[in-house]
């Protein structure tokens, strides 16, 4: 059984860009129709209040921005 992931949007939250990269390229390879990035947490709750994400994948220790 195959799953369907066009309609799921992600958030992800990371300021290393490589793991940010690798998640991106992960889901996209999973087929999840809309990836939203964030380098930093002003700018992911900004992306979280406008495009409303199902999911957010966040990093637990960033740097203050």
């Amino acid at each position: 059984m195959a799953y369907n992931f066009e309609d799921v949007k992600i958030l992800i939250v990371d300021d290393n860009f490589p793991m940010l990269t690798l998640l991106k390229a992960m889901l996209t390879r999973f087929g999840v129709g809309t990836i939203l990035t964030a380098s930093n947490g002003d700018m992911a709750f900004k992306s979280f209040v406008r495009h409303n994400p199902d999911i957010v994948i966040s990093d637990w220790m960033m740097a203050p921005s």
